[in-house]
């Protein structure tokens, strides 16, 4: 990202951007066999862009060429406001680019997201969410719902894999009691047809646990590769960090953040074939990263990738494989408190400093990071925080 966005600037961007640009920058489809979408993974190749969620519930196109930001919204008249924020007048209508920030992507032309239903009763007693996904034009208008899920959700940051028309991804129960108490819940392997709106639902791939989570690795060999984790303890998160208190003389408030950093998780790998939907154990080793290039993972203080060929090279000493992101054709990833790249291509790597900020895509060479920015008042005090997006060429990073 090349330039700070000010809030000057930010703002003055915004109002620009609903206009026909939108629908222009974000109507064709990308080219990739297939990629995975999320909170984090909203890249558009053909637009060279990306979705970003602005903190507050609105979804934008970041153009990488002008490192310029646009609410996803066509209405000129727009103010740009949330939903219900006090703000606007019965005559004034909710802006369109609100509400999509739960995996959206381009799809046929048109923008896809989902939407999380409200909490609803089950036959058990227990509450559960469900969930929608919907479609429409990317700068507004022409919405309508694909399909709808009962009794299984997903969050932002949680992975799907869209490969042709299909979107891949696992939903959870994630069911509370009256009281608002998180009980044990599972994943199921669903897939949803972009054309007909039809989805099939595989069934569960995991047991009933407390803290799941869930990690989509991409596609191999006709496979969805994927890793399904709990949290060790197997108890309501809240209950453990109590004990975790009580055992170290601390508070809860204390124990809360500690107890994160030192939780442990049982953590499962499994491959679906993507013509049956058949889960099996990772018949592969354990993944770091997987791309269109190559499946990266570690091995006897190696990293390693096997190509499509089926050759396996090996390219550096291995870092810790959760700790390797794939970045528009470059591997990242820290090993010993330093940071580097790879490009896939030349299987090179380099050496870079990059501070405090976290990179988010490579684009024509250079790195496009995001820093989180505090907005103070008069007197110093942190009321508000926004998201700055900046680039820098990756020759000005290299140690």
């Amino acid at each position: 990202m090349k330039k700070l966005l000010t809030i000057i600037a930010a703002g003055a961007m915004l109002l620009a951007g609903c206009s026909d640009k939108t629908e222009e920058q974000t109507s064709n489809d990308n080219t990739q066999s297939w990629r995975l979408v999320s909170m984090y993974n909203m890249y558009e190749p053909e637009k060279h862009g990306a979705f970003v969620d602005d903190q507050k519930g609105m979804l934008e196109f970041l153009d990488f060429k002008s490192m310029e930001k646009s609410p996803l919204c066509n209405d000129a008249t727009c103010k740009h406001e949330a939903p219900g924020g006090g703000q606007m007048t019965a005559a004034e209508k909710d802006c369109p680019a609100y509400g999509k920030t739960n995996h959206p992507f381009l799809y046929g032309g048109k923008l896809c997201w989902f939407k999380v239903t409200e909490f609803e009763e089950r036959e058990d007693g227990l509450l559960s969410q469900g969930l929608q996904l919907w479609k429409g034009d990317a700068g507004g208008g022409n919405e309508k719902q694909l399909a709808e899920i009962k009794g299984l959700t997903i969050r932002e940051f949680e992975k799907a894999l869209l490969k042709d028309r299909k979107l891949w991804t696992l939903l959870n129960s994630e069911p509370i009691d009256p009281n608002n108490v998180t009980q044990p819940s599972h994943f199921e392997l669903v897939c949803f047809d972009l054309e007909s709106g039809e989805y099939k639902n595989y069934g569960a791939v995991s047991e009933d646990h407390y803290s799941c989570g869930f990690w989509v690795y991409g596609e191999w060999d006709g496979k969805l590769i994927f890793q399904t984790s709990y949290n060790k303890d197997d108890k309501p998160f809240m209950e453990a960090v109590h004990e975790y208190a009580e055992k170290h003389g601390m508070s809860d408030n204390e124990a809360m953040a500690e107890y994160t950093g030192v939780m442990e998780y049982v953590m499962n790998y499994y491959e679906a074939d993507l013509s049956t939907g058949e889960v099996k154990p990772l018949s592969t080793p354990e993944p770091a990263c997987i791309t269109e290039k190559g499946y990266y993972y570690a091995e006897d203080g190696r990293l390693k990738c096997t190509e499509q060929s089926g050759e396996t090279v090996e390219l550096a000493d291995a870092p810790n494989p959760a700790d390797v992101q794939s970045l528009n054709g470059w591997l990242f990833y820290w090993r010993n408190g330093k940071s580097y790249l790879m490009n896939e291509q030349e299987r090179k790597e380099t050496e870079i400093s990059i501070g405090n900020w976290s990179p988010q895509w490579i684009y024509s060479d250079e790195v496009i990071y995001m820093q989180t920015k505090d907005i103070l008042d008069e007197n110093g005090m942190v009321m508000d925080q926004i998201t700055e997006y900046n680039q820098k060429p990756i020759s000005e990073l290299i140690v």
